[in-house]
């Protein structure tokens, strides 16, 4: 595993973003996303203020044929999210109803699932537009309406094959609609109706509003979906 895979890794099992962890090591938030991209390595006295900070050895950081083994609380998270991902499996392919944990926008209906991973689900319109949503955000999936037609009425479905990051990379270059996350029926539906994507992280998108950028917490999304 590389420099910057460890130290992405790492960061997430300590619940830090990228930001957090630039501030207690004094750089950039970007220095901490070239690392992670392996686009840079940290100095010297990064590596060892982040083997102190993660209670590693800078041998594990800097040696690519040594790994350490996962703590059981993260195993148990992951061995948990492998069993909602074989749920959602039977889905793959088929047109279904997304029912979201959200108090304004309530689903995704007549959606094919077209590719999925242990954090996100990729899907996909009639007219091939395609979106994403956080598995964490989705109350259940059920098959939609259209079997209830005619089988010759039902549109094909061709599946994907990204997964992790390349999900999410999908949607940089492109006009989207985001939405956040609403957790109260007094607030009105937020996000952005059509923006372009010019970079987009599992921590964080950027996006150009009309000439004006901003940058969005990941984890505030509710969904992207293009235009």
């Amino acid at each position: 595993m590389s420099l910057g895979k460890k130290i992405q890794e790492l960061r997430k099992q300590n619940n830090l973003s990228q930001e957090q962890l630039a501030e207690k090591l004094l750089v950039s938030r970007q220095a901490v996303s070239k690392w992670e991209l392996d686009q840079s390595v940290p100095d010297t006295d990064k590596v060892i203020l982040l083997s102190d900070l993660f209670k590693i050895s800078t041998d594990y950081l800097l040696r690519k044929d040594i790994n350490i083994s996962l703590p059981q609380s993260l195993k148990e998270n992951l061995n948990e999210k492998s069993i909602v991902l074989d749920t959602y499996k039977q889905f793959l392919g088929r047109w279904v109803k997304i029912f979201l944990d959200d108090k304004v926008y309530e689903g995704i209906y007549e959606t094919a699932i077209i590719a999925m991973d242990n954090d996100y689900i990729m899907f996909q319109d009639k007219k091939s537009k395609r979106g994403i949503v956080a598995i964490e955000s989705i109350i259940s999936v059920s098959d939609a309406d259209i079997y209830k037609r005619k089988q010759d009425n039902i549109p094909e479905v061709t599946l994907q094959e990204e997964t992790g990051t390349a999900l999410l990379e999908y949607f940089k270059g492109k006009r989207c609609k985001i939405r956040f996350k609403c957790k109260s029926i007094f607030t009105k539906p937020q996000g952005y109706f059509d923006v372009l994507v010019e970079r987009i992280t599992c921590d964080e998108v950027c996006i150009d509003s009309k000439g004006s950028k901003s940058i969005i917490k990941l984890d505030r999304i509710l969904f992207i979906e293009e235009r």
